[in-house]
């Protein structure tokens, strides 16, 4: 008798958590640019990505080149691999050894060799919890100079009046040479400010200087880092356009060739106050500063990486907004257009479909390929016109629960025509023959068969669904018989 022989478990062939949670299948951007040895090792490169860095890298040199300020979403549903693009982005950006020695990028990083000679700001951000958009752009980059650069001054991005007042104050009270004392304790020259540059006559120039100036925010950054450290606690920040301008200013004295930002949260930021007319048409809008400003002074470019799953319009909806409505889709479409889309398609999970799992894509109501599939089954369900039209009505209603781009939403009216169309098919009475009730059927159908028909076949010409469509329009073509001889009659 042969023994039984002991199959190995998945746990023995795989390297398998023991508790998995919802977060675990998210790969955080701060946490992937952390650990970049995971990160390489975990990424897999298809040629969709190549296409999709090369274009990311692309919008760099172009913004470089022009010294012009630009911004593009990483467009992807769920679990697309967003944040893991951004992540591997930044690496490449920085520099990392073991992204650009990756084989599958060799072609990319050979290409734009260029990027190997500058010097990149590379600043992450997470936006939820956030007030406003100054407080976590602006405060950010504060947060990320103290990370990299902790002995320069940083860049004066405070209400600039209310500290010069502290100051003041903090002057009469300390006297002139404890006062100036602490204002430059600023380590050695940093191109932005040197260390031992303040004295009364240099104080008082730049007190009274505009807001604006390059001496007003040379001495709020001297205050902030000296006198005032908690400023950015108890001092509102400037307007966000004031703020990126000094920003790349700050960036071009410490040597940058140009600041990017990695917005990894920001839509969902958004949306998490749809409800808040009054706040998304005021902290929407101010997001096209980020691509072009009335505050023309950037001396190196700011370059924005946006992810989104969908468009923010379509994340907020409807929100119970009422009147409000149409004042807040203007002003979301009016910062929208100005950033560039870089889509990162269902396709480019490999794993997916080594496994087979790709076929089960409609599982997900946030994936193209599973609206594809799902229209499919439509038209598979439509193609021998049952009279029973229950199962295509409930296909319909189980499509418009799904996540739709705004360019495809058009297609759920077609198919919620084409149920209508059926059931009337199916109920129609085409043996007229009398002149009078012909004219009355088509005053009464005849016009809105025609008009139906027309809509349903146009503007859709890929799939199974387009023949299924066409076919049936064809068919309704017979019905018109009413018609033919309204028009032959004497």
């Amino acid at each position: 008798m042969t023994p039984p022989t002991s199959k190995p478990t998945l746990g023995e062939l795989f390297d398998l958590p023991e508790h998995v949670g919802a977060n675990d299948f998210v790969l955080k951007l701060t946490e992937a640019i952390a650990r970049p040895e995971t990160t390489v090792k975990d990424y897999v490169v298809t040629d969709q990505l190549r296409h999709c860095f090369d274009d990311a890298l692309a919008l760099v040199k172009d913004a470089i080149e022009t010294r012009r300020s630009t911004g593009a979403y990483l467009h992807g549903s769920f679990g697309t691999g967003k944040s893991h693009f951004m992540a591997m982005l930044y690496l490449l950006l920085s520099n990392d050894t073991r992204a650009r020695s990756m084989p599958d990028l060799a072609e990319v990083v050979a290409k734009h060799e260029w990027t190997a000679g500058k010097k990149f700001l590379l600043v992450p951000y997470h936006m939820i919890g956030a007030e406003t958009v100054e407080e976590r752009v602006l405060g950010g980059y504060l947060d990320r100079m103290r990370e990299l650069h902790p002995d320069a001054a940083p860049p004066g991005l405070y209400d600039a009046d209310s500290m010069v007042g502290n100051a003041l104050k903090l002057r009469q009270q300390f006297g002139d040479e404890a006062f100036f004392r602490a204002l430059n304790e600023s380590p050695a020259d940093d191109g932005w400010g040197d260390g031992a540059r303040w004295d009364a006559e240099s104080f008082e120039v730049a007190a009274r200087a505009d807001a604006r100036s390059r001496e007003r925010s040379e001495l709020i950054g001297a205050l902030a880092h000296s006198l005032m450290p908690g400023a950015r606690h108890t001092v509102a920040t400037v307007d966000l356009a004031t703020g990126l301008a000094l920003i790349s200013q700050h960036a071009k004295s410490l040597g940058y060739d140009a600041v990017i930002l990695f917005l990894d949260e920001l839509i969902l930021w958004l949306a998490s106050r749809g409800a808040d007319a009054k706040w998304l048409t005021r902290e929407g809008p101010k997001l096209a500063n980020l691509v072009e400003s009335g505050n023309a002074n950037r001396p190196v470019p700011i370059i924005s990486f946006v992810a989104r799953q969908r468009a923010i319009r379509e994340l907020i909806g409807k929100a119970g907004l009422g009147s409000d409505q149409a004042l807040v889709d203007e002003a979301l479409e009016w910062w929208e257009k100005r950033f560039s889309t870089i889509t990162l398609e269902d396709k480019n999970l490999a794993i997916l479909h080594d496994l087979g799992a790709a076929q089960f894509a409609y599982l997900s109501r946030w994936s193209a390929r599973g609206n594809q599939q799902r229209i499919d089954e439509f038209a598979a369900e439509l193609a021998p016109l049952p009279k029973n039209t229950a199962t295509l009505e409930r296909s319909v209603a189980e499509l418009r629960e799904r996540n739709w781009p705004t360019g495809e939403r058009p297609i759920l009216g077609r198919l919620e025509m084409a149920v209508r169309l059926l059931r009337w098919l199916h109920g129609a009475d085409t043996t007229l023959t009398d002149f009078e009730d012909s004219a009355l059927w088509y005053a009464r159908e005849g016009s809105w068969v025609d008009w139906a028909r027309t809509r349903i076949r146009g503007g859709y010409e890929r799939g199974p669904l387009a023949a299924a469509l066409a076919t049936f329009g064809s068919i309704l073509s017979g019905t018109a018989a009413p018609l033919a001889r309204l028009t032959k009659a004497p």
